[in-house]
């Protein structure tokens, strides 16, 4: 059965009712909330503590454009010129904390060029959005 997350109360049920504890959570990075994210910049590094302490999660970073959360990919290209340009968003587990690493020339990069969703244009990037983590407990 799917998760299905109440973010008013911050807890997870599966999808036929029965609850499912507390294994699924939305954490917003640099100082952000639910209410209003805050922007994510280029060639950052972002640490939080870990919202299920000690347990392994799964982490998907995720940026808003045009009132949409999704993924942005990773996209890079080391020029012979010695010009090299990194895109994109991940977060990890690390050290118990989660750690969202955005790209040394932008967060996201066109959708053709890292498989977002967002249908980005060729050539388009942004260099700061807003930013979320949806975490998921492994183990509990």
């Amino acid at each position: 059965m799917p998760l299905v997350f109440d973010e008013e109360n911050n807890s997870s049920s599966s999808s036929g009712g029965s609850s499912g504890g507390n294994n699924f959570t939305i954490i917003y990075p640099n100082g952000g909330s639910a209410e209003s994210p805050a922007n994510i910049d280029k060639d950052m590094r972002y640490e939080m503590d870990n919202p299920f302490p000690s347990d392994e999660v799964d982490c998907l970073a995720e940026v808003l454009i045009n009132g949409v959360w999704g993924a942005t990919g990773w996209a890079n290209n080391a020029l012979s010129t010695g010009s090299n340009t990194y895109y994109g968003t991940l977060a990890s587990l690390y050290n118990d904390k989660i750690v969202v690493r955005t790209g040394l020339s932008g967060v996201i990069y066109d959708s053709r060029s890292t498989g977002n969703p967002h249908n980005i244009g060729n050539g388009t990037s942004y260099a700061k959005l807003p930013c979320r983590v949806k975490v998921w407990r492994i183990n509990n």
